[in-house]
């Protein structure tokens, strides 16, 4: 809005042609496989009905984070998730990954809290 010069300007028209929605649902299918793998190494039980889901996190994108105050986000590049900075971190580390036990954080202050609580 504060152009000089149109050639300046850029003029946003939606989603880019890279979006496709199978691909981000695809990666978080990966996402929430990895989760459900983790609860069943560490023995928690998991209530299916009410395990995180991709419907959970496509409604956390474009929320921020609550700690440091980044935006979620995804970037499709060539087929592919090439950035998603989303994570679902359990607020109850004894209990599985259920959307009644999450926050969304983004990855690196997940990662940050991992550590702070070893």
């Amino acid at each position: 809005t504060r152009a000089e010069n149109f050639k300046h300007a850029f003029f946003y028209k939606g989603q880019k042609e890279d979006y496709d929605p199978r691909v981000l649902n695809r990666y978080l299918g990966f996402k929430i496989d990895s989760y459900k793998e983790q609860c069943e190494k560490a023995g928690r039980s998991i209530n299916v009905d009410n395990f995180v889901d991709n419907e959970w996190f496509i409604n956390q994108f474009g929320k921020t984070c609550s700690r440091c105050g980044d935006c979620f986000k995804f970037d499709i590049k060539c087929g592919k998730v090439v950035d998603c900075n989303l994570t679902a971190n359990r607020i109850d580390n004894t209990e599985c990954h259920h959307k009644n036990n999450l926050t969304p954080l983004c990855i690196t202050c997940n990662q940050k809290l991992a550590q702070w609580e070893q």
